[in-house]
């Protein structure tokens, strides 16, 4: 029965290391992985850097852009102004010779056979002029 006793110490004991063999291969296994994994989260963390610092690099270019881009806008504004003052300005113009367009229609609708007359004796006029002068 002693044997059997020590027998099975033995094997308890055979069980045990096997068990802490197998568990420190375990270990060495995930201790492999985590150095692998902390690798890569050390190669992300400098491209993150990286990309980081260039994102910001674009939103500065972004920003003086939108700056400048806000600045002509402005300037153009005094342009559009100054074409919509020009247009205010012709269109009076025009409203100005269309009154004075009608105004001669109705002076020259009353006075057709003076007008005429007066044209009849102004190149009579000039005619007489041309010859004299000739002579």
């Amino acid at each position: 029965m002693i044997n059997i006793l020590y027998l099975s110490v033995a094997v308890i004991a055979l069980a045990i290391l096997i068990l802490a063999i197998s568990f420190a291969r375990t270990l060495g296994s995930i201790r492999e992985t985590l150095k692998s994994v902390s690798d890569t989260v050390s190669g992300m963390e400098k491209q993150l850097r990286g990309i980081t610092t260039e994102t910001e690099a674009l939103l500065n270019k972004t920003n003086a852009l939108a700056d400048d881009l806000a600045k002509k806008s402005e300037r153009l504004n005094g342009v559009f102004d100054a074409v919509e003052a020009l247009s205010d300005s012709v269109g009076k113009i025009g409203k100005s010779i269309s009154k004075v367009t009608n105004k001669l229609h109705i002076a020259v609708d009353g006075n057709e056979e003076k007008l005429s007359k007066s044209i009849q004796w102004g190149v009579l006029a000039t005619e007489i002029g041309k010859k004299f002068f000739k002579k």
